[in-house]
């Protein structure tokens, strides 16, 4: 199927069957701290990439109602595995803000772009300006569920 082109069951539709998934590899989330492949994929696949996407790049723009509802559920079955999808749904709306060249860079091919981004992550900043770019300095505190992100802001 064309990217933009498969259905978008929403995040709500398949939160007690993720939440089962989850929940038998909770124990191996919580020992590794991170989620494994396949609960990641499932994520992907349920939709939270898409959920905040604007519907003009293929997403869903689902609501805050249905995603608060999926992640309670899915948290039942592991906690990580909720916050990861809450993650990946709010970072797609942050990223949704970003100019059209930047929205069309992430999503040109698929709404279906995991994405981890940290609103305040706490950063010293520094740095200087040459020849146009920036060189940055300083520290910055980690963001969480970069490991199934293919983008990270």
């Amino acid at each position: 199927m064309a990217p933009h082109a498969h259905p978008a069951p929403g995040p709500d539709m398949t939160a007690e069957h993720l939440a089962a998934l989850a929940a038998q590899h909770a124990a191996t989330a919580d020992n590794e701290r991170r989620l494994v492949p396949d609960v990641a994929a499932a994520l992907v696949d349920a939709g939270f990439a898409r959920h905040f996407v604007p519907a003009d790049h293929g997403g869903t723009a689902g609501s805050f109602t249905a995603l608060a509802e999926a992640v309670r559920t899915i948290a039942r079955g592991c906690p990580a595995a909720g916050w990861s999808a809450m993650i990946m749904a709010t970072s797609a709306r942050l990223a949704g803000r970003l100019p059209q060249a930047g929205r069309k860079d992430i999503w040109g091919q698929s709404a279906d772009v995991p994405i981890a981004a940290a609103l305040n992550p706490g950063a010293r900043h520094g740095g200087s300006r040459t020849d146009g770019s920036c060189r940055g300095s300083g520290s910055r505190c980690p963001a969480s569920t970069t490991r199934p992100g293919r983008c990270c802001a």
